[in-house]
């Protein structure tokens, strides 16, 4: 879970991705080869805070945004 974030990550945070058909950010988490949808953001800081706030919340081993 420590890995470099991917070359064509475009929203520079991890678990964070633009939904074109929205115009929105989404925060995606996978947990036991199973993703969760964290809900869609207006920015992409807003979207990573909620990825790193569940991780916190159960206590996950996954590597942080910040």
């Amino acid at each position: 879970n420590t890995q470099k974030l991917r070359k064509d990550n475009s929203s520079g945070f991890r678990g964070v991705s633009w939904h074109k058909r929205d115009l929105v950010w989404i925060a995606i988490i996978t947990v036991n080869s199973k993703n969760i949808h964290l809900g869609s953001f207006n920015t992409a800081l807003e979207a990573a805070k909620a990825y790193d706030n569940y991780i916190i919340k159960n206590n996950l081993e996954h590597t942080k945004n910040f």
